[in-house]
């Protein structure tokens, strides 16, 4: 939405948000779907046709994990730090990837959560060293993982859940 590529994108941040809060509400409010979670996902402001993060964010009221795309390698440290700052404690994600992350990347900006890579820039913009490299670092939780098998089965016992 903060885009200028796209016909619909980079327009008035109230027009945005208006039809964002429209949506949080009607789930919620009329159809009570309580158990979604509302992941606001923009891109990085990597140049002047994208707009900032604060131009088209909905509000912390309606959001519950922010996300951003980063293309061609360009883990600029503003883009974590920015996101991290209007987050104001809520969790912060790469929503779309070209290249993957590196071990190095993750360390240097810690709080991403998870990221995404298309199926087609995984075989196109990735090496298979690249891959393996990510996915075996320590950064990195799967679900066969036996610390957050274990982390999840203490949380659902301490709530009474079979898990």
């Amino acid at each position: 939405m903060n885009g200028a590529w796209f016909w619909w994108g980079k327009k008035s941040g109230t027009r945005y948000v208006e039809l964002w809060k429209q949506l949080y509400e009607r789930f919620t409010q009329h159809h009570h779907l309580d158990n979604l979670l509302w992941v606001w996902n923009t891109n990085a402001p990597n140049h002047k046709s994208v707009a900032p993060y604060p131009k088209m964010f909905p509000g912390h009221a309606t959001v519950d994990i922010l996300a951003t795309d980063v293309y061609h390698d360009n883990y600029l440290p503003r883009f974590h730090d920015d996101l991290l700052k209007l987050a104001a404690g809520r969790p912060i994600a790469l929503g779309e990837v070209g290249q993957m992350p590196t071990p190095e990347i993750v360390a240097k900006q810690p709080h991403w959560r998870w990221f995404m890579t298309w199926t087609d820039q995984l075989e196109t913009h990735n090496s298979v060293e690249r891959v393996r490299t990510i996915y075996h670092a320590d950064c990195a939780v799967n679900r066969d993982d036996p610390v957050l098998g274990w982390k999840i089965y203490r949380e659902h016992s301490a709530r009474g859940l079979n898990p």
